[in-house]
């Protein structure tokens, strides 16, 4: 059986969490999920897993064709469990590995 090339490509997307206060694991997971609730493109669904995640900083997974939406949906973070938060994404890239290199 052969493999279709490009069926199944990911993308790994760093970003930081600007804020005073720190931001746990699973706050973050939830306000990702309720923002692709209320995200106003008509997608069916959109999958991600979060990779890491340590003071503020992390890196998260999709497929390469969501990861506009979600960079779009991970910009437009500006609380989490009621803290003010501001989300920047800072590259993009195919692997976690190259995406290391290009944020150091």
């Amino acid at each position: 059986m052969y493999k279709i090339k490009g069926n199944n490509r990911k993308r790994y997307i760093s970003f930081k969490i600007v804020s005073k206060e720190d931001i746990l694991f699973n706050e973050l997971i939830e306000e990702i999920q309720k923002k692709i609730m209320n995200y106003d493109k008509n997608i069916d669904f959109l999958r991600f897993k979060l990779i890491q995640f340590k003071k503020n900083c992390g890196i998260i997974r999709c497929a390469h064709t969501q990861k506009g939406h979600l960079i779009d949906i991970l910009n437009s973070i500006d609380k989490i469990n009621e803290k003010k938060v501001n989300v920047k994404t800072i590259s993009t890239s195919g692997t976690i590995k190259s995406l290391n290199i290009k944020n150091n």
